[in-house]
């Protein structure tokens, strides 16, 4: 019998120790991409965040005519998120509450926003008028949230393998 327990405690250790280390390398890079050659111009996409995950947004690379030149971009989930100038506000629509800019001066792997958490998210960008053409690229990496409940399972486990080991000593 206790040979069974003993057995039963390493499946158990093995299987926690590989979903956690599982849980922290699951991750995804998404890219998303705006291009124009005329202004005004307005685009949105939309992007999901789902249980369990997290997300990061950040500069990919920003072209435009100068590095003096700024474009605005929105982040929105029903919480709007940039708010930082009213440069978009022609735009309408979830640019009408406001954006935040990103110039030729912004490095490139500059974090925007992050600890994003789950929902469905619109991103856009919006350009009155300078740079007339131009791209924008950010990207988007979500990563699995390690659950700290886990930690507390596999040193109960390892509490419980030493607690039978030392029962076997005593017997």
């Amino acid at each position: 019998m206790f040979q069974f327990k003993k057995i039963t405690a390493a499946v158990a250790i093995a299987a926690l120790g590989l979903f956690a280390s599982q849980a922290a390398e699951a991750s995804t890079l998404q890219t998303f991409s705006f291009n124009w050659s005329k202004v005004p111009f307005a685009k949105t996409t939309t992007f999901t965040i789902g249980l369990g995950e997290e997300g990061t947004l950040s500069l990919n690379d920003y072209s435009g005519t100068t590095k003096a030149t700024e474009t605005g971009f929105v982040l929105d989930n029903g919480t709007h998120f940039t708010t930082a100038t009213n440069k978009c506000v022609a735009g309408g629509g979830v640019f009408a509450l406001g954006c935040n800019v990103i110039s030729g001066l912004t490095a490139n792997g500059t974090i925007l926003f992050s600890g994003l958490g789950v929902g469905t998210y619109t991103l856009g960008i919006y350009e009155s008028g300078v740079p007339k053409s131009g791209f924008l690229k950010l990207d988007l990496a979500v990563s699995a949230v390690p659950l700290p409940a886990g930690g507390l399972l596999l040193l109960g486990a390892l509490g419980g393998a030493a607690a039978l080991r030392k029962r076997r000593k005593l017997a």
